[in-house]
């Protein structure tokens, strides 16, 4: 590798660096957790207390949602391949769970309106 090649390596490295470290820091903490089944707003439950809740899913489908240390998690569900069970706990603003089979979908959510959208001339 020539010098050129090197410095150039490294301005990149530091660059996507950077945008990592900042996107990384706008972090938001969610506040709450919004159940939604085939589509539709079932419950909305606070991240800040303990809980343990049965959803039921499309077509009698089942799925245990348990909140705790302000995280959300799937923890069991009836569904064949349990892809739902295996996700990360959720906690940080619209992070989600899915559960294909049961058209389960668990958002989190600040519960803070984030401004502008969209902006249209």
């Amino acid at each position: 590798m020539k010098k050129t090649d090197l410095i150039i390596f490294f301005s990149a490295l530091a660059l996507f660096g950077t945008l990592w470290l900042i996107l990384s820091l706008r972090h938001t903490a969610g506040s709450e957790v919004v159940v939604s089944v085939d589509g539709v707003e079932t419950a909305v439950y606070p991240l800040d207390t303990d809980l343990t809740v049965e959803i039921n899913g499309y077509d009698g489908g089942s799925n245990t949602l348990v909140i705790s240390d302000h995280q959300a998690k799937i923890t069991w569900a009836d569904c064949p391949d349990h892809s739902c069970v295996h996700q990360k706990a959720v906690s940080a603003d619209t992070e989600t769970i899915v559960c294909l089979p049961h058209r389960v979908v668990v958002t989190v959510r600040s519960g803070e309106e984030n401004g502008i959208d969209a902006l249209t001339r």
